[in-house]
């Protein structure tokens, strides 16, 4: 099977959620499935939106011929309208590896609500 997996930066990242994932990835590719880290930039959060609005990433992702896409959760500000997008034109199916939900961190209760929006927007396309 080929198999999109969707982060923000890169796997070498010394956190528990990327260690998770590259334990992720490497329990696929020992299974034999082809595994591609499809990387995106580690922006501020409204940067990360805007990349979401851009034509190119969608198409990106379809030229690659995925037959499996799995999203970090935290990829959920660029990947909410791109899913869209993969939906309507016969992508991917999508999968979300969730570690926990952005949108009820320790924050300000109105920021948490607006961020929550665009979270559950992209659990929706998932």
């Amino acid at each position: 099977m080929r198999i999109g997996f969707m982060i923000y930066g890169s796997l070498d990242t010394m956190t528990g959620g990327y260690l998770y994932d590259a334990y992720i990835v490497r329990g696929l590719k020992k299974r034999g499935h082809d595994v591609e880290v499809v990387s995106l930039p580690s922006t501020p959060y409204p940067q990360k939106v805007l990349l979401g609005f851009s034509p190119t990433l969608p198409r990106r992702l379809l030229d690659k011929n995925f037959d499996v896409l799995i999203q970090d959760e935290l990829c959920h500000p660029t990947l909410w309208r791109v899913n869209q997008t993969l939906g309507q034109r016969g992508g991917p199916l999508l999968v979300a590896l969730v570690h926990h939900i952005f949108s009820q961190e320790q924050r300000n209760f109105w920021y948490n609500k607006a961020l929550s929006f665009i979270e559950h927007r992209f659990l929706s396309s998932v």
